[in-house]
């Protein structure tokens, strides 16, 4: 009887806890939908539970029923669309669930000659690095942020100072020609900011880069003020661009405002930069007993080895510690510093109107003693758009970067580069010495300053639905200067004064006409047309004394006239550039693209047999993951193969080439006259360079992006190079510059 009333106990026990962990049991029915609101989402995974559990989908319509305790969390999720936590209460009967796409590189929106696409639309090679991979970080120059990110794209700062020009590259080398100052001819992409072209290349064809301020248009840009940037690698992506893209594209676009509220942000850094290990250096007592091994062991004789040293003071007398106390050079050279940035920015609107205002000011001392930069920059943008149909922006922005070079510039540093082989044993026995590459590398001045002030005017209409109108005019002005003084004490005993100035000015201007017609969803036709008219004018000034009176008297007073020279270089003509073509794009339910673009091109440096070039390109995409038959195969994400050919041709001449000039010559009659330059003979005949490119790549993601990739290979070929040709002296010039050149450049980008 007692066992059967203990079991009857238990039994009652059980029922009343069951009971209870019933009642909090609570019925939830909603509906899952997507980010826009349209139909349910069927299929939709609801788990709960920590590892979660599943509980059940949701039907064709989106609809579920679960029951659940309160307090539970419940999870949605479905492969592409990011996972929502909803956290079941009391009073939870309805939930309205919405799931958004999860981000992935078949969203981004990418900028392809002058429209934007989505990656998945997209059949050229590119690459997105947003402007929250820029923040954070302070540099005087934003590429110095890119060095590894994009696949193909080769950055170097050639001397080493902050602010600096250096070279970029977009899938290697395109260029063996070598110019006057040892280094190859440059081949830096184009830059278009903010749908402006800014061609950092165009000085160098006039021979001033060395010279000149040699400070990066991108130093000029905090990186706070960046957006994003898009890079495009094959002809298909940069054909639309003509002759100026023959070497990638980067597209730089700028923030803008998009709170009602008007947000103020304010941001600084304060860093310190340090010298990298220094190369180990024997000096003193061990430098010493090193070159008196070295003596011993080669020379030819004992005897003749012992007359060497014992001759030779500093390594004959031991004892005296001017010849024995060692001096590591390096650590004159450089130098830990303190360096700050500040960023003030000021934004708002909304759709119809927002506007953005930026202040920055940026702040390094080169770790090598004499160097260093300093920028300050102002930008102001605004955007209106009262209705669908209009829509006007503007942008203003001025800038003035201050940079000092040192000693020396690029791989020639003087001091610098010789500092780690220079002898301890040596030292100058006075400071007065003729050259000594210490105070050299602390006190030669020389300071370039660079300001530029562009501004930019947009506006589009649209008067029938799917054609849109718009015009680009945008006024860019840029000077530099360059200020340098050696002092004859740091020149084998003659100073030397140098000043150089330059003016640039492109005025630009772009008429285009957009289309777009979608064919019961899944035909989609879009394309333009465009007209473009760009000027180019520069002027540069330079001046040279040597030999001046004083060492502390840097102007024009007491200088030798017959080692000094200088003078207007205004003989330069300005250029011109008219370029005009379309570009067309089908894609059957974004599943099947082609693309095609044509541009001609014509430039006042092309000579008078090459006046307007061609640039075509077509291209493809298969995105194989949206076919049917991978319906099934929740593993894949995305998968797409795409192809490109395309040509650029490009102009690598200058109007020097072509048209020749005229130089200062001799004396006549005590006056000076001017003279054709006979070092190049003029070439009308000159053809542009003609880059020819196939690109294969393949991209896929799987298992819920989690693994992604991007796989590219490319062919370039690269003609009519321009090379200097000797002359025989019957012909009366030195030398011509001909086409005699083509490159080949292959790769893969991963």
């Amino acid at each position: 009887m007692r066992i059967k009333f203990y079991l009857l106990s238990l039994a009652l026990t059980l029922l009343f806890c069951m009971e209870g962990l019933a009642q909090n049991k609570i019925t939830v029915s909603g509906v899952v939908r997507d980010k826009n609101g349209n139909a349910g989402m069927g299929g939709v995974t609801i788990a709960a539970g920590n590892p979660p559990k599943t509980l059940g989908t949701t039907d064709d319509k989106g609809s579920f029923t679960v029951s659940v305790d309160a307090g539970t969390s419940l999870q949605f999720s479905f492969s592409g669309y990011e996972t929502v936590n909803r956290t079941v209460t009391a009073g939870s009967r309805a939930l309205e669930i919405t799931l958004a796409p999860r981000q992935n590189s078949m969203t981004e929106v990418i900028v392809q000659g002058f429209k934007s696409k989505t990656r998945e639309t997209s059949t050229g090679s590119s690459t997105i690095i947003t402007g929250k991979a820029l923040q954070d970080v302070p540099v005087s120059n934003v590429m110095e942020l890119l060095q590894g990110k994009v696949a193909g794209l080769n950055i170097q700062n050639n001397n080493g100072s902050p602010g600096g020009m250096g070279t970029i590259q977009m899938r290697g080398l395109s260029s063996v020609n070598i110019s006057a100052d040892g280094f190859l001819t440059p081949t830096s992409p184009l830059f278009v900011i903010d749908g402006v072209p800014v061609d950092v290349n165009t000085n160098y064809e006039y021979g001033f880069q060395g010279g000149g301020p040699g400070i990066s248009p991108l130093a000029l840009i905090p990186p706070e003020d960046i957006e994003q940037m898009d890079f495009l690698k094959d002809a298909a992506a940069t054909s639309q661009y003509g002759s100026r893209g023959a070497y990638g594209v980067i597209i730089v676009t700028t923030k803008r405002g998009s709170s009602k509220v008007p947000i103020i942000q304010y941001s600084s850094n304060f860093f310190v930069k340090s010298p990298p290990k220094l190369r180990n250096v024997i000096g003193g007592k061990e430098e010493r007993l090193s070159r008196i091994q070295a003596i011993m062991a080669y020379d030819t004789s004992y005897a003749a080895a012992q007359a060497l040293i014992n001759g030779t003071n500093f390594l004959a007398d031991s004892l005296n510690p001017y010849f024995n106390n060692a001096t590591n050079w390096q650590d004159y050279f450089f130098r830990s510093t303190y360096n700050q940035q500040h960023n003030l920015s000021i934004s708002g609107g909304d759709v119809r109107f927002n506007y953005k205002t930026n202040l920055n000011y940026y702040q390094e001392n080169g770790i090598i003693q004499n160097t260093g930069f300093r920028r300050y920059s102002l930008s102001m943008n605004a955007a209106y758009q009262p209705t669908e149909t209009f829509r006007a922006m503007i942008n203003l922005s001025t800038s003035l970067g201050q940079k000092q070079n040192g000693s020396g510039v690029g791989l020639v540093q003087t001091g610098v580069a010789s500092g780690a082989s220079t002898s301890s044993l040596l030292p100058p026995p006075s400071l007065f010495s003729e050259n000594n590459s210490v105070l050299a590398a602390s006190t030669v001045k020389n300071n370039n300053k660079t300001s530029n002030i562009s501004s930019s005017f947009d506006i589009s209409y649209e008067p029938i639905k799917g054609i849109r109108f718009g015009n680009l005019l945008s006024y860019n002005f840029n000077s530099g200067t360059t200020d340098r003084f050696t002092a004859s004490t740091l020149n084998n005993g003659s100073s030397e004064a140098y000043s150089y100035n330059d003016r640039t000015y492109t005025l630009y201007n772009r008429s285009i006409i957009n289309f777009v017609k979608a064919v019961n969803n899944l035909h989609n036709f879009s394309g333009y047309v465009f007209n473009e008219i760009n000027s180019y004018g520069f002027k540069a000034n330079a001046i040279q004394l040597n030999q001046t009176a004083h060492d502390q008297v840097e102007g024009p007073i007491g200088y030798n006239p017959n080692i000094t020279g200088g003078g207007t270089l205004d003989n330069i003509k300005d250029t011109r550039q008219h370029g005009y073509g379309g570009s067309f794009s089908y894609n059957f339910d974004r599943k099947y693209v082609i693309d095609f673009s044509y541009r001609f091109d014509g430039l006042s440096t092309n000579g008078p047999s090459q006046g307007y070039s061609q640039n075509p390109a077509i291209s493809a995409r298969w995105n194989f993951g949206r076919e049917k038959w991978f319906d099934k195969a929740y593993w894949l994400n995305y998968g797409s193969i795409r192809a490109s050919w395309g040509r650029n041709i490009k102009p690598t001449g200058n109007i020097f080439d072509v048209y020749g000039k005229y130089i200062a010559g001799s004396q006549y009659n005590n006056d000076p006259t001017v003279t054709i330059d006979f070092g190049t003979a003029p070439n009308v005949n000159f053809l542009p360079e003609t880059q020819t490119q196939t690109n294969v790549g393949l991209e896929f993601g799987l298992w819920d992006n989690t693994v992604s990739a991007t796989f590219e290979t490319y062919y370039r070929s690269i003609d009519n190079q321009v090379i200097g040709v000797t002359l025989a002296d019957i012909n009366g010039f030195g030398k011509v510059q001909t086409n005699a050149v083509s490159l080949v450049n292959y790769g893969f980008d991963y």
